[in-house]
This record gives structure tokens, sequence and C-alpha cells, in this order.
């Protein structure tokens, strides 16, 4: 065998003093460029802020509540409104067919006078002295039944029905 010098086998997880050193100036570096934070300590709160806060979250509620309940409100009041105003819409077309059939109720009068004078087809004109009494005729004699008993029932007085 030969007399070579064989270099020390060393530890492969054992670092060298110019790996070590050359660590500790990288850690050092990374340590200066990251930010130092400091633990932020708040100061306690003064009385009046404290009530304000409380006061603001009271009152976010209460006015979320209060819109909710307005919603229904608001939404029956228009459908009330929605539906007056379809009555009110039939209500005038029911004057107008009202207008229209007395108009057409004289109109016919008017044209069945018009056409008795043109023609005469007998009709006299009603006067005193034309009318014409009937006596009453004699009603049949009936046998007395004996009365009927009806139950009386009280009768409530009727109320205004709106204002």
């Amino acid at each position: 065998m030969s007399a070579a010098v064989k270099p020390e086998l060393s530890n492969p997880y054992q670092r060298s003093a110019a790996e070590q050193e050359r660590r500790k100036r990288v850690e050092t570096r990374r340590a200066r460029l990251q930010p130092q934070v400091a633990a932020l300590v708040t100061p306690p709160r003064p009385f009046w802020l404290t009530s304000l806060i409380a006061f603001r979250h009271v009152s976010t509620g209460t006015a979320c509540l209060l819109g909710m309940s307005l919603l229904p409100i608001y939404g029956w009041n228009v459908l009330n409104q929605h539906s007056w105003g379809q009555s009110y819409q039939q209500l005038e077309q029911l004057q107008r067919s009202e207008r229209k059939l007395l108009a057409n109720i004289e109109i016919n009068k008017f044209q069945i006078a018009e056409k008795a004078e043109r023609q005469p087809t007998g009709l006299v004109r009603q006067v005193p002295e034309n009318t014409l009494f009937l006596a009453p005729s004699p009603s049949p004699v009936t046998p007395a039944a004996k009365p009927h008993r009806a139950a009386v029932l009280p009768v409530a007085p009727l109320s205004p029905v709106s204002y």
C-alpha cells in the first residue's frame, strides 16, 4: 500500500469556521433589515368615550329595528292607496255609465213623446177630466187564523261605519 496522505474525513453535519462566520453575518444583516414591532399599549378609554361608543351601538340597533318595523307599515300604506285608486276609478266609471243611461232614458222619452205628437195613435193627453177611478174590489173573507207569535230579537242600534 502506498503511503499517501489521506484527507481527514470530516462530519458532514459539522460546519467550518468560515461558513459559521458567514452565517453570523447574514443573520445580523437580516436582523437589521427586519422591522422591529413594538407591542402596542392602549391607554384606558375615558368614561365619556366608552359611553358614547355604547350609545352608538344601541342607537344603531334601535334604528335598524325601527326601519325594519316601518317597512310593513309602508307596504300596507302603499297597498291601501293602490286599492283606493282602483276603487275610485271604478266609481268614476260607474258614474259615467249612470250619466249615459240617464241621458239615453231622457232621449227615449223625448223620442216617444215626439212620435206620439206626429202620428196620432189614439193616445189622449192626461188631464183630470179623463182620469178613471176604480172602486176597490171586495176582499175575500177568510177565517181568522190564530196570531203567530214571532220571537222578538233585540236589535242592536246601528253605529256609523266610518267617521
